[in-house]
């Protein structure tokens, strides 16, 4: 399967490995390479902390009483106020191991270890 890295910016966050797609969206194995070194890090790698919680309370829909699901959910719906910055910008980036440059939209980061995204076909 084809390697990506994982770009915001010109700042490598992950390598991607390709392993399906059901159009729109692509998904693969993701494995974490950035480091918290400045506030830009620690807000991604929050942010990535953030998408494998939303994804963990989807995922176990049912498993929780849902006086706690509801509670959940809302402090999810605040929290993600604080990643517009990422989740509103064309600022990804999948770089193929010849170089070639995909523009996609927010990743989504599962707690399993796997990445979605979709194609960003804005210019």
């Amino acid at each position: 399967m084809p390697t990506h890295k994982l770009y915001f910016e010109n700042r490598l966050i992950g390598e991607v490995e390709y392993s399906s797609a059901d159009f729109p969206s692509f998904c693969g194995k993701f494995s974490l390479l950035l480091k918290q070194s400045d506030d830009l890090s620690k807000h991604i790698l929050s942010y990535i902390d953030f998408s494998e919680r939303q994804d963990r309370y989807y995922t176990l829909d049912g498993v929780v009483a849902s006086d706690t699901r509801e509670s959940a959910l809302k402090e999810l719906q605040q929290e993600e106020a604080q990643y517009e910055d990422l989740i509103e910008t064309n600022s990804w980036t999948l770089v193929e191991e010849d170089g070639e440059v995909t523009k996609v939209l927010i990743p989504l980061f599962s707690f399993d270890g796997t990445i979605t995204w979709r194609l960003n076909t804005a210019n």
